[in-house]
């Protein structure tokens, strides 16, 4: 070594530290549900897009239905009907029970289905909205870049590929594009706000993702709560 003896050469070699060194703690990839907080701790960046699944075995009560999980009953059974239908409720029960005999639900879950929650939806304005429109998609993946620095307390320039899936929009009668998510959490009297607030961020990445993927402008964002009843526009 021309400018070092051994030791300087090794001690320069093991305090070297990497110009971004904050770019290597951001995940590369992540869920929308896992950005339902705009701040995600560093804690939580080994855990995006990752399941946090609780084995059955390891459940208190592996009988019983977790709210999360008849939230997803009541997705699945809005991803499944027609919705350019108006049922009635006995029309609606038989749809769920044919579920039950297609195998696609288990008795225990189709016990734990709230038919008259997803009565009333179907009954809803939004749904008469739906009926009436041009074009219905539900279900669609997507996956976008986005700034580090809007879901990450960072100053890195890196981006974060964001992947999830819209659970519906529509093209109404007048050819604009309503973007709906359907939420099923426990909403307090009068705090709709704060279910508005919760999943703001998460809606705003849906509509940047439609809109670019769609090439065009996405007239209204809604959630659709199923426990109110009734659709909250963002």
């Amino acid at each position: 070594f021309d400018k070092f003896n051994d030791f300087q050469y090794i001690d320069k070699a093991f305090s070297w530290q990497y110009n971004n060194i904050e770019s290597t703690n951001l995940p590369i990839k992540s869920s929308v549900s896992s950005l339902k907080e705009k701040n995600i701790s560093n804690n939580d960046n080994y855990d995006i897009g990752l399941a946090k699944v609780k084995p059955t075995f390891l459940e208190e009560d592996a009988e019983k239905i977790s709210s999360r999980e008849k939230g997803t009953l009541v997705h699945l059974v809005l991803q499944k009907i027609d919705l350019r239908r108006d049922y009635s409720k006995e029309e609606l029960t038989d749809f769920i029970d044919s579920l039950l005999a297609k195998s696609i639900i288990n008795k225990k879950q189709r016990d734990n289905i709230n038919e008259f929650k997803i009565y009333n939806f179907l009954q809803s304005e939004m749904a008469q909205s739906i009926r009436k429109s041009q074009k219905i998609c539900r279900e669609i993946p997507f996956c976008t870049k986005i700034p580090a620095s809007k879901i990450v307390d960072t100053e890195s320039n890196e981006s974060i590929l964001v992947q999830g899936i819209v659970d519906l929009y529509y093209i109404d009668s007048e050819g604009r594009v309503i973007l709906v998510d359907y939420k099923t959490d426990y909403v307090e009297k009068d705090k709709e706000i704060e279910l508005v607030n919760k999943y703001r961020m998460q809606l705003e990445l849906y509509k940047e993702a439609l809109e670019k993927a769609m090439d065009k402008k996405i007239f209204k964002t809604y959630i659709y709560s199923i426990y109110l009843g009734k659709a909250l526009e963002l």
